[in-house]
């Protein structure tokens, strides 16, 4: 499943060389402020990944922008988990 910046989501068929987790350029800004600023980020499936900063680095946000709790400064694409239900074409 794809999630476009805008919040439209896109089902895909799924592929298990697909990864689980993709986000591509990830921006989130407050303000003049950012919390995230481009972000890339390729999670394969079977793969078990963590995320280690100091305070304000922006581990939250991203988190909260892959659950769609908060939406990416527009100009970003992120890919949420895979639907593993969706048949192959």
């Amino acid at each position: 499943m794809m999630i476009n910046p805008d919040g439209r989501t896109e089902v895909r068929p799924y592929d298990n060389d697909a990864p689980v987790i993709e986000l591509n350029q990830l921006t989130r800004r407050y303000g003049r402020a950012d919390a995230v600023n481009g972000l890339t980020l390729r999670v394969p499936a079977g793969r078990c990944y963590g995320f280690f900063g100091r305070n304000g680095a922006g581990k939250t946000t991203t988190i909260k922008c892959l659950l769609n709790l908060l939406r990416p400064t527009p100009c970003c694409q992120r890919r949420a988990i895979a639907d593993q239900a969706t048949p192959r074409s």
